[in-house]
């Protein structure tokens, strides 16, 4: 729930013209509280902003969980599968995303190996894509640097970049 608030200035002992109380009143006696409540314009930023903070805190969750990928696959490069649930629909995977590490003994590269399946109906959406664009510049940033192809995406790094 959410309240709107208002606030002025109390002065006068409440007998000056500019006295929040006294302005308030009139408004009341005139019948114009309506003008106090938000207004369609209101309500659509309300919409957006809380649309917004949903989709950053989504966002943030699957950088710490890319993180935390990083982290187990510095020491075990055994791929690693993570469901990715939509952000605003409640129990919807959105996608699974694999994450897995090659290496070679006495390369100086690391090769991270990403599959994003995405569910048949989210396919092409612009969720989907900034999800695969979060999930790139989480692990090797820009996105621009990584191959594409054939549903999977590769980027080479430093070794020891995973870790």
């Amino acid at each position: 729930m959410r309240w709107l608030v208002v606030a002025g200035v109390a002065k006068g002992d409440h007998q000056d013209a500019d006295d929040f109380y006294v302005q308030l009143d009139a408004l009341f006696r005139s019948g114009r509280e309506q003008t106090l409540l938000p207004t369609a314009q209101d309500q659509l930023m309300l919409k957006r902003e809380t649309l917004n903070s949903l989709v950053h805190d989504w966002e943030l969750d699957l950088q710490d969980r890319i993180a935390e990928t990083l982290a187990i696959l510095a020491a075990n490069t055994a791929p690693i599968r993570l469901p990715a649930q939509h952000p605003t629909k409640d129990n919807c995977l959105l996608a699974t995303i694999v994450i897995e590490m090659a290496v070679e003994p006495g390369d100086e590269v690391e090769e991270i190996i990403v599959e994003i399946d995405v569910e048949r109906r989210f396919r092409g959406t612009a969720l989907a894509w900034q999800m695969s664009l979060r999930v790139m510049t989480c692990i090797d940033p820009p996105a621009q640097d990584w191959d594409t192809g054939g549903g999977l995406l590769v980027t080479m790094v430093e070794a020891g970049h995973v870790a």
